[in-house]
């Protein structure tokens, strides 16, 4: 079984290897689902904006916060599976 940090450092690592190195990194959420199969870690980070639109670029917005939630298998540790997480979408604490 994995312990909380190990889920949180499985997680980071994975998006780092998908997403390459970001900005900011926080963790957001992290729960192991009721039948304690399942560890889901949401993080976000700043991701830089490709093609800024003339509104970016004259505020100087050039980056987005991106959220990522990662599952983790508890047993084997592997990732099974990876989405964009909507913050607006979020169940309130």
């Amino acid at each position: 079984m994995i312990e909380l940090t190990e889920a949180m450092k499985i997680a980071k690592d994975f998006i780092i290897d998908m997403n390459g190195q970001q900005e900011n990194f926080q963790l957001e959420e992290i729960f192991l689902s009721n039948d304690k199969n399942t560890w889901e870690v949401t993080y976000s980070y700043d991701k830089k904006i490709e093609n800024p639109n003339q509104l970016q670029v004259i505020l100087g917005v050039d980056k987005r916060k991106a959220y990522k939630r990662v599952l983790i298998d508890n047993e084997s540790k592997e990732i099974v599976g990876m989405y964009n997480w909507v913050y607006e979408k979020r169940e309130a604490a």
